[in-house]
């Protein structure tokens, strides 16, 4: 769900259908996937993001206003503003600007995908991770696990300019 360009997100039809809201533990500039799962289920929707405030907003603005001679527009800047106004205004769906805490204990994680904007530590692992959590008793155990991500035709760069780095998992423990 949600833009192929952004990486794009892995949810399980049955917990769309079944989703009474969405809570998400980050923002930025952009909510189309937010967005897509709203319309998709008419759940609500709720975003913890302290990074996305006055200050972020009007950092955007002065660094369009520098680029103007690059081609940057002070006014998209303004309209993707108004446009966070409006889609986080109302009871269905709210931004809160804090970081998100404690999951349920019951939840586990469904899906990951590296976020290739966040860069790697020196020794290659990625440093942002994507997750999709679900309830423990949804989820149901693939034959054969997965080995390694991205999983082909299902996760796409969130940066399409970058290379996805890739993740994998082996029984051997390393300490």
């Amino acid at each position: 769900m949600g833009p192929a360009e952004d990486g794009g997100y892995v949810i399980r039809e049955k917990a769309l259908r079944s989703s009474d809201f969405l809570v998400g533990g980050g923002l930025s500039d952009d909510w189309r996937f937010e967005e897509d799962f709203e319309k998709r289920s008419g759940a609500r929707v709720v975003i913890y993001d302290p990074t996305v405030n006055s200050k972020f907003w009007l950092k955007r603005l002065y660094g369009a206003i520098k680029g103007l001679r690059r081609g940057k527009s002070p006014f998209k800047v303004v309209k993707l503003y108004m446009a966070y106004n409006s889609f986080f205004s109302g009871e269905t769906r709210q931004h809160i600007r804090k970081f998100i805490g404690e999951l349920a204990p019951d939840m586990q994680i469904a899906h990951l995908h590296a976020n290739n904007y966040g860069g790697h530590s020196p020794d290659g692992v990625p440093i942002a991770l994507e997750l999709t959590f679900s309830w423990a008793s949804e989820i149901t155990k693939p034959e054969s696990p997965v080995p390694a991500y991205p999983v082909p035709d299902l996760d796409f760069p969130c940066n399409p300019a970058g290379v996805d780095p890739s993740i994998e998992f082996s029984a051997e423990l390393r300490i």
